[in-house]
């Protein structure tokens, strides 16, 4: 009796084995998609930094130019609009960039899964 128990777990982990790697190939493929979103991403912001950082400086060159307190009054009030604008524009769009990785690797995921439990 003892030995029948042993010989049908053995037997039932040989076949759950090709489940199992079929499993992590799955896995293997959505972490690489989920790795090449997070190197665009990753991009894209250090993108946008050195596009603000290069307004900031002309922003600041023609703060710089102001020759009452009005016109720098007028370039501040402007850059203030001109950062918040910016920030919600970037923000939407690393979000837009984040959320097509994630159905990307989502898409992956189920495109494989629906082949693994397909097969026989």
């Amino acid at each position: 009796m003892r030995y029948q128990q042993k010989a049908m777990c053995l037997i039932s982990e040989v076949s759950f084995r090709p489940r199992v790697l079929q499993q992590n190939g799955i896995h293997r493929r959505s972490n690489a998609i989920l790795m090449s979103g997070i190197q665009e991403l990753s991009r894209q912001w250090f993108g946008i930094i050195r596009q603000r950082a290069q307004q900031s400086l002309d922003q600041l060159d023609s703060a710089a130019d102001c020759r009452s307190p009005a016109e720098l009054l007028a370039v501040q009030g402007s850059f203030v609009c001109d950062s918040l604008e910016h920030l919600l524009e970037d923000s939407a769009y690393l979000a837009q960039l984040t959320a097509q990785v994630t159905l990307d690797a989502a898409h992956a995921v189920s495109t494989r899964r629906a082949s693994y439990f397909q097969e026989p």
